[in-house]
């Protein structure tokens, strides 16, 4: 049987991912990320760790935790792409070993032919944060754009779970609680959803439209991302909330995407 290679219509994907906050959750992590796959065509995700060093508080991440629990098929440790200003008292980026950036791309055309997808990781929230910082992953990034351009190949990276907002998500909660959230904002609470993959593969900097129960004329709307397994139960993030229809609630999407790096990338 002959391989699939990557072309314009179906380029090569990659994705980027920080698992600040699911030290605890690793296991609901992997059940939803192959649910998502899944649902969009695709085998299960190879995982693969471009830290430095391994040795932090996360216990979902620490040592090869992550590995055991996947398994040696779908976990691989990239140390070489880690950060080597990790642990110095110097700042910035240095990639450790920048050459091995094409055993990440030549594992991820590998994947391809197997109707997989790569998500390499690190700790960090964001790819870029608000004062202009950037994640090292940015850099292992660009070195993969790079062994694309070498290689004739498409790529297209992005921060998990992908993809451009779309329509509006409606979530109905309690009054008290659609009320509380607008005051204090946080994660909005979704319980065990019956579709996980729904809500885990919304896009970064999506709009939610939050409604009461009891009262269809209580409602608001949030910018929120792909949802969180936190305290026993499945979560959106509330980065924002505006009032219904009101435009700047797109505006505001479009600038955090843009701050956050959570655009695509293409070779």
């Amino acid at each position: 049987m002959a391989k699939r290679k990557p072309t314009k219509s179906n380029p090569l994907k990659m994705f980027s991912w920080g698992y600040w906050g699911w030290g605890n959750a690793t296991e609901q992590l992997v059940k939803a990320v192959d649910a998502v796959e899944r649902s969009r065509g695709f085998k299960p995700p190879i995982f693969v760790d471009v830290r430095k060093s391994r040795s932090v508080r996360a216990k979902g991440f620490s040592g090869n935790a992550f590995g055991d629990l996947l398994g040696e098929r779908r976990h691989q440790w990239m140390n070489d792409l880690g950060n080597a200003q990790i642990g110095t008292n110097e700042g910035g980026v240095k990639i450790v070993k920048p050459k091995a950036a094409q055993d990440l791309f030549d594992l991820a055309l590998e994947a391809h032919t197997e109707n997989r997808r790569i998500v390499f990781f690190c700790s960090c929230p964001y790819l870029r944060e608000a004062d202009g910082g950037k994640c090292h992953r940015w850099t292992v990034g660009s070195l993969l754009l790079k062994a694309a351009k070498r290689a004739g190949v498409p790529l297209e990276l992005q921060e998990w779970p992908g993809d451009d907002p779309h329509e509006k998500l409606v979530v109905k909660l309690d009054d008290e609680e659609l009320k509380r959230l607008w005051r204090n904002g946080g994660y909005v609470p979704l319980g065990e959803p019956r579709q996980v993959s729904k809500y885990a593969s919304l896009p970064h900097g999506s709009i939610v439209y939050l409604q009461s129960r009891q009262n269809s004329d209580e409602h608001f709307d949030i910018i929120s991302g792909p949802a969180i397994y936190r305290n026993g139960q499945w979560k959106l993030p509330i980065h924002e909330a505006y009032e219904v229809e009101d435009q700047a609630a797109w505006t505001e999407s479009k600038r955090l995407r843009k701050q956050h790096a959570w655009d695509a990338r293409c070779s």
